[in-house]
């Protein structure tokens, strides 16, 4: 078996807004921390991914597209027992040279491509499909709801600070995460509830009110969203984010896995719910019809995503339609952090969903006011 993150991302290009010498898309380095320190350190890190092992290996077990039930269980057996053995090599040794896998400076990113490959190299594809679909359309239903709760809010401000308070909200929805994979499998984590427990502000990183300010002048041209989890994470964060953007004259490009990874929605899913999402709300429809709102497919196969490795053709698209920054460059910070929030005047890291938005146009487009 290759290494998992050797030719990863073949022909792939850093975003053109985003300042490489200063970009570092791991939030943690493990190797680094000390046992005494406040952070999780190493060990503690490797356990959080070790007790997610029993709920990727149910899963996986319940295949549905499995033909042979008894196979399907003892293929999810042997990953579960190849991953929690990879995790304990590298918890005794961070550059342990593993085999089939080579050795690599341990990383967010060698730890998730390390269980990609060992869950598809069992021939588990995408055992969370039934799980995605199931969550859509749960969420599909409460859309209305959402959007009835931002466009009863006068302030624009105050409805986009609405919007990515709705985008924390969705992304508890993250069965990469033990706690929220637990909160699914008991039934718990409702969206509303969960929007109105949210951490109070000030948040660890917090520039929301530049954000604001930045919101009341000329509307950006065009802004790209990479996407995350399916469910109430895209539906009801993301989705109604993009909404706010599109009326405020932004045209918007959805990003999301070229690949299945956990419970993510694919760019080919998304487009089919997107449409879903047009039927349901009539702003939506439109701006679907006219290619306002598109979707795109980031080049992932992870749940994660490395901003210096994008997709070739669609860095090329951002670059030829979305031109340099006419004010500073982005700040930019990536977050594999649940509750992490950082947002600025053109980038916005929202746990590990990414809105770019580049100030490039001033006119307004039909979409600058909502359809009655």
């Amino acid at each position: 078996m290759p290494s998992p993150l050797k030719n990863l991302y073949p022909g792939k290009l850093p975003l053109p807004q985003l300042d490489v010498s200063s970009y570092d898309p791991q939030t943690i380095h493990y190797h680094e921390i000390q046992e005494d320190s406040d952070l999780p350190n190493l060990n503690d890190w490797v356990e959080l991914f070790r007790k997610s092992i029993p709920t990727y290996q149910k899963l996986a077990a319940k295949d549905p597209s499995a033909k042979d039930r008894q196979a399907a269980e003892q293929a999810a057996e042997r990953f579960a027992k190849h991953y929690d053995d990879l995790m304990c090599q590298l918890a005794k040794d961070p550059l342990a040279n593993l085999p089939g896998f080579g050795s690599e400076p341990l990383s967010i990113f060698r730890i998730v491509a390390l269980r990609e490959a060992c869950y598809k190299g069992e021939g588990f594809w995408d055992p969370f499909k039934p799980v995605k679909d199931e969550e859509n359309s749960k969420a599909l239903k409460l859309l209305p709801g959402v959007l009835k709760d931002l466009d009863d809010i006068e302030d624009r401000g105050q409805r986009l600070e609405l919007a990515l308070r709705g985008v924390f909200a969705g992304n508890v929805f993250d069965l990469g995460a033990q706690g929220t994979a637990d909160m699914f499998e008991n039934g718990e984590g409702g969206f509303e509830k969960t929007r109105t427990e949210l951490v109070e502000r000030p948040w660890a990183i917090d520039n929301l009110d530049q954000v604001l300010q930045r919101w009341q002048q000329k509307p950006h041209h065009k802004a790209m969203l990479f996407v995350d989890n399916a469910g109430t994470d895209v539906v009801l964060g993301m989705i109604p984010l993009a909404r706010e953007l599109i009326k405020n004259g932004t045209f918007v490009v959805l990003a999301a896995n070229e690949v299945p990874a956990l419970n993510d929605i694919t760019a080919a899913e998304l487009k089919v719910l997107l449409k879903d999402c047009g039927k349901i709300d009539k702003l939506l429809g439109r701006a679907v019809d006219e290619q306002v709102i598109t979707v795109v497919s980031s080049g992932s196969a992870l749940p994660i995503i490395d901003l210096t490795k994008v997709r070739s053709r669609n860095s090329s698209h951002v670059l030829a339609l979305v031109k340099p920054l006419l004010m500073d460059h982005p700040f930019i910070q990536s977050s594999y952090c649940q509750w992490c929030a950082v947002v600025s005047f053109h980038l916005v890291t929202l746990c590990h969903s990414v809105i770019v938005l580049s100030v490039v146009c001033s006119s307004l487009h039909s979409f600058g006011h909502p359809v009655q």
